[in-house]
C-alpha cells in the first residue's frame, strides 16, 4: 500500500528517496519443481517489485541491507521524514526510534501506534488503506520546514516523556507495589 502513496509523493516531490531497512527485494529464477510452485503463487518479493516496476519507483527506493542500531540512528538523522505502513502493528519500536530522533512521523492508525502519536500535533495517523492520507502527511511535512520543525519537537518530547527511564522505573516499581498490596489484602 505505501508504494502506490509513495507514487503520488513522487508526482510533487520527485527528488523523494526512501531508504528501507532490510533486504532487497528480487526477482529469484527458480528451475524444475521450485518454478512449477513459484509460477503458481509468486512471493512478496515479486509482487513489491512488480509495483515498484509498475510505478517507476526504482530510482526512489534504496534498500539498505541489515542495519546496526548506530546505522539505523544515522539514517534516521539524515532523514526528512519517517513512515510507518504497517498492515497490522502492536507497538512500533522503529516509530519510536524515530520519534526519540526527532525525525517528523507519519504512520498508519493500526494497533498500538494510535497511542504513540497525538494526531497533528507530535506526527499525523491515517487509516492503513487510504495512503492517499499518508501522502499528503509526507507532502505538507515536505511543504513546510515549520511544520516539519514542529512535529519534530513535539515527536520527540512524546518520546522522551513515554521512554523515560526513570518514569518507567517508577511505573514499574509501582505495578509492583501495587500487586503486593492487593495480594496481602
Amino acid at each position: 500500500m505505501f508504494l502506490h502513496g509513495l507514487k503520488w509523493i513522487v508526482q510533487h516531490y520527485p527528488d523523494t528517496h526512501v531508504y528501507v531497512a532490510g533486504n532487497r527485494c528480487k526477482y529469484r529464477r527458480y528451475t524444475g519443481l521450485k518454478k512449477k510452485i513459484m509460477d503458481r503463487a509468486p512471493d512478496y518479493d515479486w509482487y513489491v517489485q512488480g509495483l515498484i516496476e509498475k510505478f517507476g519507483l526504482k530510482d526512489h527506493i534504496t534498500f539498505m541491507g541489515f542495519l546496526d542500531e548506530e546505522q539505523m540512528h544515522e539514517r534516521l538523522l539524515r532523514s526528512h521524514v519517517f513512515v510507518s505502513a504497517s498492515a497490522i502493528e502492536n507497538h512500533s519500536t522503529a516509530l519510536g526510534e524515530a520519534m526519540i530522533s526527532g525525525v517528523p512521523s507519519v504512520a498508519s492508525c493500526v494497533g498500538g501506534l494510535q497511542e504513540m502519536i497525538d494526531h497533528g500535533k507530535d506526527g499525523f495517523l491515517y487509516p492503513f488503506n487510504e495512503t492517499y492520507m499518508m501522502a499528503d502527511y509526507v507532502c505538507q511535512i515536505f511543504g513546510s520546514d515549520e511544520l516539519a520543525k514542529t512535529i519534530s519537537q513535539k515527536g520527540h518530547a512524546h518520546a522522551a516523556r513515554t521512554y523515560s527511564k526513570e518514569q518507567n522505573r517508577k511505573d514499574l516499581l509501582n505495578m509492583y507495589e501495587t500487586i503486593h498490596h492487593n495480594f496481602n489484602r
